[in-house]
């Protein structure tokens, strides 16, 4: 729900948490449902998502980054606290 680091006219389209509980909740202030990580391909191509947010711990960073390429995401910002390996086609 913090939305400092948005830019004017930058929209948060999808959430995807990596714990289940979280699955089905509503966020309001964003007007979307938090979905599961196995449903971020779908979320990616039915909304034309090009820019995926990494915001998990540093375990999981690669796997989230992993599913945001498969599901053809473009670029992602990582805020984890480790770098994740990506094709020099994703920014």
């Amino acid at each position: 729900n913090y939305n400092g680091l948005l830019p004017p006219g930058f929209k948060i389209a999808a959430v995807v948490d990596l714990d289940k509980k979280n699955h089905g909740c509503k966020i309001p202030s964003l007007g979307v449902t938090v979905s599961s990580l196995g449903n971020l391909a779908s979320l990616i191509k039915l909304q034309v998502l090009s820019m995926g947010i990494i915001t998990v711990p540093p375990k999981e960073a690669q796997k989230v980054a992993n599913a945001m390429i498969k599901g053809g995401i473009k670029g992602i910002a990582n805020f984890s606290p480790v770098p994740v390996l990506v094709p020099d086609s994703i920014a």
